[in-house]
């Protein structure tokens, strides 16, 4: 976008440009001949998975996560009751967890608003399998688990060729099956 804005010659829409975006222009950045975009720049999970995709799977699993309810209750949704439910074995646990895992679970029902990555992070790699497993069915228990297959590869601290060859292998083989079997179902 950068670059179109620096080429634009009629100056009219290259100020309309800026404004509607509030990009000037190319960063300097670019010009540094050692930086590859993007590949110089890490994934940064933090934001991408525990401060975006575990809150937001929340609120679908809640209800919450379309607000003018024109989708009525799906099969995912977990109950008031349920989520409290969660709540309270999150709390059991509390005294029984490892210093090493950061911040003590908190129950998710009451204080999810408030959850810190680190908590997100607990949630999706230790606690949200063992105890979503009683409510999901199992395709969407499933799709969840390898989710969280996804973020424990993202945590290692190096990600050999082989090891994603081997998940990516894995997770096509379970699309593929997936497409045959919904491509049976309408024969």
């Amino acid at each position: 976008m950068g670059k179109l804005i620096e080429e634009e010659t009629n100056k009219d829409r290259k100020d309309e440009m800026i404004r509607e975006t509030g990009i000037k222009g190319s960063s300097e950045l670019l010009k540094l001949q050692t930086l590859l975009f993007p590949w110089s720049f890490p994934t940064d999970i933090m934001h991408l998975f525990f401060e975006n995709v575990a809150p937001s799977m929340y609120a679908h699993w809640s209800g919450k996560f379309f607000y003018n309810n024109l989708l009525l209750s799906s099969d995912y949704e977990l109950s008031k009751s349920q989520w409290e439910s969660i709540g309270i074995q999150m709390e059991k646990v509390k005294k029984d967890m490892p210093i090493e895992i950061g911040r003590p679970p908190r129950d998710i029902f009451k204080y999810h608003n408030g959850y810190k990555a680190v908590e997100w992070r607990n949630w999706i790699i230790l606690f949200s399998l063992p105890l979503l497993k009683v409510y999901l069915d199992k395709r969407h228990l499933q799709g969840w688990a390898n989710f969280v297959k996804s973020v424990k590869l993202c945590l290692e601290p190096e990600i050999s060729e082989l090891m994603m060859y081997k998940f990516c292998l894995k997770n096509f083989q379970i699309i593929m099956k997936e497409s045959i079997i919904r491509t049976m179902a309408n024969v």
